[in-house]
């Protein structure tokens, strides 16, 4: 082949393959429940049990949660003792809004394999849809020390607020009662919660100096004015007591 027949040749092949019709790239689906976490396939499962747990999760991110729950009963028929099937079927309950068939299934996996942080993690999901916001809590913390790359530290920061707001709602409640022992108690588990907070120390004093704790009461406005010094309503209540 003469040298200008053979740029005429390639010359040719370059213009039909600038022509050709593209094939457009693969789309790949965004996840249904991206809050989700896959749970941890157990290392030394049947190549089945892998296979039918990476199909199940699959189905589960692509919104088709009833074959997801089928695939995941199959796991657990051929091997029943499977952490990972049982905190999957946690997370199709989870995806279908039952709160606590979720929980169970979350509970027989931790039953299993106590420091799975998909479990722990899904089970805190679950806990909050039900408004248990101090177990929530729970779950959430453990879940952060199981796996310490997960980034958790907003959510909880987020439901240990709920959790304080809920103890001291209950806490007012029980003092405009008179229920002096159960108001301290719902201070004190407040406290724990959130060891640092002035106000919470000062309202509960409040609530022992009514009660007829005085001691206590003065120890922990002590306590209040060391966190916060210029809180102005501890000085106060300090003031009064002596």
């Amino acid at each position: 082949m003469s040298r200008g027949l053979a740029i005429l040749v390639v010359g040719v092949l370059v213009t039909a393959a600038a022509c050709a019709p593209k094939t457009p790239p693969a789309v790949v689906p965004a996840p249904w429940f991206p809050e989700f976490l896959q749970p941890p396939v157990p290392p030394a499962a049947a190549p089945a049990v892998v296979a039918d747990l990476s199909i199940a999760w699959n189905q589960l991110q692509a919104g088709n949660t009833s074959g997801a729950d089928r695939t995941y009963i199959r796991v657990l028929k051929m091997a029943p003792k499977t952490a990972a099937a049982l905190a999957g079927q946690g997370y199709v309950a989870l995806a279908g809004r039952d709160a606590e068939r979720a929980i169970s299934r979350f509970d027989e996996a931790l039953t299993l394999t106590p420091s799975m942080a998909a479990a722990l993690l899904g089970k805190g999901q679950a806990l909050l849809e039900l408004e248990r916001h101090a177990d929530a809590l729970a779950s959430f913390e453990a879940a952060q020390q199981a796996d310490p790359q997960l980034a958790l530290a907003s959510r909880i920061e987020t439901v240990r607020f709920r959790v304080v707001e809920d103890s001291v709602a209950r806490a007012r409640d029980l003092a405009t009662r008179q229920q002096w022992d159960d108001a301290r108690s719902a201070y004190e588990a407040a406290i724990r919660v959130s060891p640092d907070s002035a106000v919470l120390y000062r309202e509960l004093a409040g609530v022992e100096r009514r009660a007829g704790f005085s001691p206590e009461a003065d120890a922990h406005l002590g306590r209040a004015l060391e966190l916060d010094p210029q809180d102005r309503a501890t000085q106060i209540q300090l003031a009064e007591t002596r």
